[in-house]
Order: structure tokens, then C-alpha cells, then sequence
């Protein structure tokens, strides 16, 4: 049965520019070897810019010339995940393990460590509780995201304190139908999500790692020695960099999401062509948070929706004499289609 080390290296990194940030800690992991002792990898980014997950085509969850134009480069990321903004309002942290010395696998990894930063961010005075497997939240609206991969012979799991979430920057990057959308993205998202500071909370960069260590070592018994790149992790890290930097592979795939995006583990925004017009959907847990479409008199009925469970006899009965029945079809068979295209 494998065994995690208790004796880790801490790496600082501080400011790095976007690729130098996520090809830092895919280097530190290609260039670990079986016995090696683990990592947790702390870096800021020295400029704001989107990620996406490594099965993700950037153009299909994002518009690339609308990030140009903004000045917001596009990184694809060896990490798994959907679409996240990172900026210098965030403290990203990334454990790499030698992978045949996590029980488990990733399970085991994300267990393990996101129940240490549970433990962390209470101690620090958020109340968080984990979601969906791979989040944090405080309340009903999520404050981390994880992703992870394998590299080399290690398993990595990166996350972030998010100090500050700039919505509307975050949307005018994603790929919208239309203005309507992207709007009803920064409110969902507002809803949906919150950070450090929106809680009253800003603790300092050092208060933060202090806080993580401490709650390692007497939660699991880790202790941190400073460490330093080596010579096959500068190496690694130049290999990954180049690899990085090549050209986004575009065209192909579809969005993460395929008819939108998605804002935490149980809401989703969703829009779809239907009848030559548009049909709109915030989907919550299951349920119709809130709904538009082109035509004026769908629009209406649809408000008669809203709180109903995405089921189509449901939805057909509460449709019933708002519109013609064959509209009413439709529009409960759309929705409830753009409901199960929703990826697990």
C-alpha cells in the first residue's frame, strides 16, 4: 500500500508571467523522480490571463480576438478543469507528488489535499465546505476550483486563493451568442461565486503560507524545507515553456459546455437557436433559474417556468394555454435537451 511522505520541499517562486507559471510546475513534476520528496509549488501571476484545461479547444469556450483585443493572453494548461481567469489578485499553490506514492491516484490526491485546504481556509476564518469533488465553497457560491494531472512519474493538483474575481473581465473573454448573454454571465457569476476579499478577509502573502504549513504539519504531520530548482527541473521547465507556447490548436472541438458555460458545480448558462430566434437558460441544481427567449410570446410563457425542475411533463404543464401546443413542445423538448448536454 502506498504511502505519502511527510517530508516536503516548499518552493516559492513568486511572480511569474503566464507561461512561465503554468510550465513551472508541469517542469518541477516531469523532472520528479519515484523517490523523490513532493512539492508544494507557490507562485502569483504577473499578469492576468485565461487557462484552459488540457482536453479544452480555447476557441470553443473563448473569443480569442476579443482576449487580443483586451490584452488578455490564452494558455492551455496541463491541468484538467474548464475555463478559469487567474490574475495577480490570486496566490496559486500546486502539490506534486510522486504519483506511486499517493494512495488512491487522483482521487486519493484530491481527498487528501482539498480536504488540507478545507482545513486551511476554515483555520484562516472561511467557512468552507467541499463541493462537486473538486471545489470550495462558502455558502451557495463556490471559492475554488481544482485541477490535476499526471506528469512524468508525479500527480499534480493546482488551485488558488482567490482574493478577487473580476467578472465582468472574465466574461467580455468568453464566447457569447450576444451582449444578452454575456450579461446574464456576469450576474450569474456574481451569484454564483465569491472570493477572499468579498468575505472580509485579505490575509498577506506570508500569513497564507504560514497558515498552510501549520495546518499540514499538525494535521498530517508534514514538515517544509525551503527548497530550489534543479538542474533537470530548469531544464524541464524550458521544455514545457516551448511547448506552451506554441500556436492554441483551434477548430474541432466543441465548448466544455456545448451550448455555454458553466459557473459552478450545479449552475450552468445555456443558450440555444430554436424557431429562428434564441432560447435562453440559467439552470440551477437541476431547476430553471431563470429564462428569456427572442420570440415575445415564448419569452412570457417561460416565466412560468422558472423554479421548475427541468422535466418536460413539468415544463409542458406549466406552458399549457401560454402558447400553442406544438410551441410548447419545442420549447420544453430544447430545454430539457440542453439540460442533459450538460457534461457530468
Amino acid at each position: 500500500m502506498p504511502t505519502l511522505p511527510t517530508q516536503w520541499h516548499w518552493l516559492d517562486l513568486g511572480e511569474l508571467d503566464p507561461l512561465d507559471l503554468h510550465a513551472a510546475y508541469t517542469g518541477v513534476a516531469r523532472a520528479m523522480g519515484p523517490d523523490d520528496r513532493p512539492v508544494v509549488l507557490w507562485a502569483r501571476p504577473a499578469q492576468a490571463h485565461v487557462s484552459v484545461g488540457a482536453s479544452q479547444y480555447p476557441d470553443a469556450d473563448l473569443d480569442l480576438e476579443r482576449c487580443e483585443a483586451l490584452g488578455v493572453p490564452v494558455i492551455r494548461r496541463p491541468l484538467g478543469g474548464g475555463t478559469v481567469w487567474l490574475d495577480g489578485d490570486q496566490e496559486c499553490f500546486v502539490f506534486i507528488v510522486p504519483a506511486r506514492r499517493v494512495p488512491g491516484g487522483h482521487r486519493g490526491l484530491f481527498d487528501l489535499c482539498l480536504g488540507l485546504v478545507s482545513d486551511w481556509f476554515q483555520g484562516m476564518g472561511l467557512p468552507v465546505q467541499r463541493m462537486a469533488g473538486r471545489d470550495l465553497w462558502v455558502g451557495d457560491r463556490k471559492i475554488l476550483g481544482s485541477g490535476a494531472a499526471t506528469e512524468g512519474k508525479a500527480l499534480v493538483l493546482g488551485a488558488s486563493v482567490l482574493r478577487h474575481f473580476p467578472f465582468t473581465r472574465f466574461a467580455e473573454c468568453i464566447r457569447a451568442p450576444g451582449p444578452g448573454f454575456r450579461q446574464w454571465l456576469v450576474e450569474a457569476l456574481e451569484a454564483g461565486m465569491t472570493d477572499w476579499r468579498s468575505q472580509g478577509i485579505d490575509p498577506d502573502t506570508g500569513a497564507l503560507q504560514a497558515g498552510l504549513r501549520d495546518t499540514a504539519r499538525h494535521r498530517l504531520g508534514w514538515t517544509f524545507s525551503d527548497g530550489n530548482l534543479s538542474d533537470a527541473a530548469r531544464d524541464a521547465i524550458t521544455a514545457a515553456r516551448e511547448e506552451l507556447a506554441e500556436p492554441l490548436e483551434e477548430g474541432g472541438g466543441r465548448r466544455h459546455v456545448p451550448d455555454g458555460i458553466r459557473i459552478n458545480g450545479r449552475c450552468y448558462l445555456v443558450e440555444r437557436s430554436l424557431d429562428g430566434g434564441w432560447l435562453r437558460l440559467l439552470l440551477d441544481d437541476g431547476r430553471i433559474g431563470r429564462a428569456a427567449a427572442a420570440d415575445p410570446q415564448a419569452h412570457a410563457a417561460l416565466q412560468a417556468c422558472v423554479g421548475e425542475p427541468v422535466q418536460e411533463a413539468r415544463i409542458l404543464g406549466r406552458l399549457a394555454g401560454r402558447v400553442p401546443g406544438a410551441h410548447a413542445e419545442r420549447l420544453a423538448g430544447c430545454i430539457c435537451a440542453l439540460y442533459e448536454s450538460i457534461p457530468p
